[in-house]
């Protein structure tokens, strides 16, 4: 045994690539043991639960002993389809927040192990100080278990990017990821147009399928299913939604998507990819204006004007002839569902007036902002603004009722619920990232990614003016990641 640990320290004070290896086998095997050891006890002890145990240990399993440059693309692709895992009844952990909590344990042993504790990245302490005023502002919450879930959710936000940016090193490895999350996006936008050919019926049929609480909040299925309460639904029409259970987060994922396909689509050299980025991003369009939400239109429009700043500042024919032949599609698009459109922004306009369905968000806002004195240092505790708005009159149908609306930005509700002090972090967090993004797309060999990866970042940014997402289950990990993208190689190490 002394021995032993005699060999473990001298080699972790070793700096070459051999012995650097069998550290993190060494740490790798230690874990996994561990882990297979706690699975079989709980697994023993609690047989009906032997299938979620070893499902659980796989996932931690995976995180301990994929090569480093894997850890994103296996990350990419629980994106999407995140595993749900029933646990003790109610509790539903997400295969995709064990998976990255556990690459991102082992990469902080290895770390300590190797002593190398001085390399940080910039986002790091607006994101500490973010999470630090949201703690305060737990303490205080009328509903602290909302608070602290709050903070929960923003880890794997956090936990993603550094993930991605210690693992990720050369240029190769990021087109990998690029392909995988550019894929995953077609797939959810070739989804999304097969469940917009489905009736009512069929698509409640669907989600009541047993094995789809495997790819979709279990939870929040079970209860909208009792009232049909789905965002996806639109006066009696299913709307694309993919794997996910709220289409406005579809609608926002779909416009990042589309910005990393058109940074692939940019750089492409071949005709056949010309083609099949094309092809992609013609899919994932017309997933988009389907859903016909405002969230997802501006996330579009932020993506255009990136990519557009981007092609005028580079233009040569070949721009010329995508620019041309996406706007036709946009156009074809827009024109098969003219009327559609029409109707939705006429109703969005009819919304901010009071006139009909919930009440706009320009009331709501206004009276969450007149919460803010009252706790403007630190505020109320993340996810409990939805409780500060009283119950607002509304028309729905040609009744007249009362709704609990939610805070519907999440810029609002962070400045509402972690103060000043966490909103000003939370401001310079984003800020921190989109700076280094833009600088990467100016001093990088391959822009055109760079340019896909600034846009998708927008893209979420300001999909969340009007909506509360920035830590929903597959958007909050997809901005971890491409935060992580942003920092990785030499990009963002300070």
């Amino acid at each position: 045994m002394t021995t032993n640990v005699g060999v473990t320290l001298a080699v972790a004070h070793s700096g070459s690539p051999l012995q650097k290896q069998t550290r993190e086998r060494a740490v790798i095997v230690v874990f996994v043991c561990a882990a297979i050891a706690s699975g079989i006890f709980a697994a023993v002890f609690s047989l009906p639960s032997a299938a979620t145990v070893a499902t659980i240990v796989f996932f931690v399993f995976a995180g301990f002993v994929l090569p480093r440059a894997w850890i994103p693309i296996a990350l990419a692709i629980l994106i999407p389809f995140q595993f749900y895992i029933s646990f003790a009844g109610a509790l539903n952990l997400r295969g995709a927040t064990l998976f990255v909590f556990a690459a991102a344990l082992r990469l902080l042993i290895e770390r300590g192990l190797s002593r190398n504790w001085s390399r940080w990245y910039v986002w790091m302490i607006p994101a500490a100080l973010f999470l630090l005023a949201a703690t305060v502002s737990a303490i205080g919450a009328a509903n602290r278990y909302a608070a602290f879930k709050g903070i929960y959710d923003w880890l794997p936000v956090f936990a993603a990017a550094f993930v991605v940016s210690e693992s990720l090193r050369a240029e190769y490895w990021l087109k990998r990821l690029l392909v995988v999350l550019s894929l995953c996006g077609i797939a959810q936008a070739v989804l999304g147009l097969v469940q917009s050919r489905f009736s009512l019926s069929q698509a409640i049929d669907w989600m009541r399928l047993p094995w789809i609480g495997i790819f979709s909040q279990p939870n929040v299925v079970r209860d909208r299913l009792e009232d049909f309460s789905f965002n996806w639904i639109l006066d009696g029409r299913v709307l694309p939604f993919g794997t996910f259970i709220n289409d406005i987060d579809f609608a926002v994922f779909m416009a990042a998507a589309l910005a990393l396909i058109l940074g692939l689509l940019l750089a492409s050299r071949h005709a056949g990819e010309l083609i099949a980025w094309t092809i992609g991003a013609t899919a994932v369009v017309v997933a988009l204006v389907l859903t016909f939400k405002g969230s997802g239109m501006i996330a579009l429009a932020g993506v255009s004007a990136i990519m557009l700043t981007f092609v005028i500042r580079r233009f040569d024919a070949r721009i010329a002839l995508f620019v041309l032949v996406l706007s036709g599609v946009i156009s074809v698009a827009a024109f098969f569902f003219f009327d559609s459109i029409g109707q939705r922004i006429l109703y969005l306009v009819q919304r901010e007036l009071g006139l009909v369905s919930v009440s706009g968000r320009s009331a709501i806002w206004a009276h969450l902002l007149t919460h803010l004195p009252e706790r403007w240092g630190f505020g109320f505790g993340l996810n409990n603004a939805d409780w500060l708005v009283d119950p607002l009159p509304s028309a729905r149908g040609g009744e007249f009722i009362f709704a609990i609306p939610a805070a519907e930005s999440a810029y609002i509700a962070a400045l509402i619920e972690t103060g000043l002090v966490g909103f000003a972090a939370l401001i310079a967090f984003l800020g921190a990232v989109l700076a280094r993004a833009i600088e990467g797309m100016r001093t990088s060999v391959t822009p055109a990614w760079r340019v896909g990866i600034l846009a998708a970042l927008v893209a979420i940014v300001l999909g969340n003016l009007t909506v509360v997402g920035l830590t929903s289950d597959q958007i909050g990990i997809l901005f971890g990641v491409l935060i992580g993208m942003v920092f990785a190689g030499t990009h963002g190490r300070t």
